[in-house]
């Protein structure tokens, strides 16, 4: 009941192996003798690095897919009741090298792993487990789903399945790099300084957070070549396309900026994108009903609600996507009332951070304003001995006020308090500026917020 991968050793660039034990991971959740195996269990897959070929050792870990039977009593001791599946993590002894493994375990009903997920989502991971090589599967009972999913599979499921997941992943890149930026930035600035420096945000270190996000853009490109297979053969034809970029994303070191990796392979992923072999009129699902009743800026906000509640990232942009629709939302030092009543609503599960997310606008407001007046004042004080004083009559007119000041930001030194850092990351993100500035201390925080009302 045990397996062995081999994969990538990141250090030598040889070859080494993993010995996953499927009774270890079984009685990890529950499941202690192969009687409750048989009678509950209708399929179990490794997925992830090992099926796409980039696993690393003692980096990546083991994903895992089980699927129940849908009146499992594990499933349903393990899937909390507002979710259809439950991801776990779980340390497994390797039996060969003695040490633990780290396991990511999703588990899921027949229900929602074939009738959700592969016949109505068309999932693009789901789907690949059909096409695993044996040694990757521990047990899969229905032999026929692989036939029936070819029969009856529609073009317009995978475009949707594709034009949702490859944006999404390429979208989480810039998630890891614009934090990874914005520690880095920070680190730099206190270098030196007596201050504390961060390592780590969230318990993940700047090249961990490059690594993972260099990791998006690879499986952005995965789920691309994925999509124009199933649309072009019917089937999954190579579970290894895309690796290439992985290995050439993973070997660049030429920046830590995402931009230069954006610059770099945005264009080829709109291209491959742009290529899908299908009518542009089919790319577009239809509507469910409770979309269709929501305006529609809220309806990014129903996606990542959707997602599941056991992934942090999906988390993390609910919050942010909160905090823009109350940025926008505010007038006047207040949150517009009615998007405070949709919210109750469509989501009144979200209400206790929605309020949130109003306080944080409001306090960010108000320290913006006072911050912002004395930066720019600070600014045109500096400017004083090269400036006629007629220039100074600008009270009234913030436009003039704006290019003095810009004119101002442009003759500083390309490191000084990491104004072309904060004006770059700010332009390219907007979530980015928030997260920048809590960084920043109060004089880096106003001075880096003038220079970004400045330069747009």
């Amino acid at each position: 009941c045990d397996i062995s991968v081999f994969m990538e050793n990141k250090d030598t660039g040889g070859a080494t192996s993993q010995h996953l034990d499927w009774n270890a991971v079984f009685a990890s959740i529950g499941l202690h003798n192969q009687q409750e195996i048989d009678d509950q269990v209708v399929a179990a897959y490794v997925t992830g690095s090992r099926a796409w070929g980039t696993a690393e050792a003692e980096v990546s870990d083991w994903d895992l897919i089980l699927v129940f039977t849908d009146a499992s009593p594990s499933a349903l001791s393990l899937i909390p009741s507002d979710a259809s599946f439950a991801i776990l993590d779980r340390f497994i002894p390797d039996p060969i090298h003695g040490k633990n493994i780290e396991c990511n375990v999703e588990i899921m009903t027949q229900r929602w792993f074939w009738n959700e997920l592969i016949l109505d989502k068309a999932n693009l991971q789901a789907i690949s487990c059909l096409y695993l090589p044996p040694h990757l599967v521990y047990k899969q009972i229905h032999a026929e789903w692989r036939q029936q999913f070819e029969s009856s599979l529609q073009p317009w499921r995978i475009v949707r399945a594709v034009l949702w997941k490859a944006p999404s992943s390429f979208n989480r890149g810039r998630f890891y790099f614009r934090h990874a930026e914005a520690l880095i930035a920070n680190n730099e600035e206190r270098m030196g300084t007596g201050e504390d420096v961060p390592v780590e945000i969230r318990g993940w270190s700047a090249s961990l957070l490059i690594r993972r996000g260099k990791k998006m853009i690879s499986h952005a490109f995965r789920y691309i070549f994925f999509a124009h297979q199933l649309l072009q053969d019917r089937k999954l034809t190579n579970l290894s396309a895309g690796r290439e970029y992985w290995i050439e994303l993973k070997q660049d070191c030429s920046s830590t900026s995402w931009k230069y990796f954006e610059d770099k392979y945005r264009p080829l992923y709109k291209a491959l994108l742009d290529s899908l072999p299908v009518k542009p009129e089919d790319k577009v699902a239809p509507a469910d009903a409770v979309q269709q009743s929501i305006p529609e800026k809220y309806h990014r906000l129903l996606f990542l609600f959707r997602q599941p509640k056991q992934q942090d990232s999906y988390t993390s942009s609910i919050d942010l996507e909160l905090l823009e629709l109350a940025r926008v939302a505010m007038k006047e030092g207040t949150v517009d009332e009615q998007v405070t009543q949709d919210i109750s609503i469509h989501f009144p599960q979200l209400s206790p951070q929605w309020d949130h997310a109003c306080s944080q606008v409001q306090v960010l407001t108000t320290r913006v304003n006072e911050e912002y007046a004395a930066a720019m004042k600070s600014c045109l004080d500096t400017l004083a001995p090269q400036l006629a004083p007629a220039k100074f009559q600008l009270d009234t007119d913030e436009a003039k006020l704006r290019r003095v000041l810009s004119d101002y930001i442009k003759s500083l030194p390309p490191g000084s308090i990491a104004f072309g850092r904060a004006i770059v990351a700010m332009q390219k993100s907007r979530y980015n500026a928030s997260q920048y500035l809590a960084l920043c201390s109060p004089k880096e925080f106003g001075i880096a917020y003038a220079g970004f009302k400045a330069a747009t």
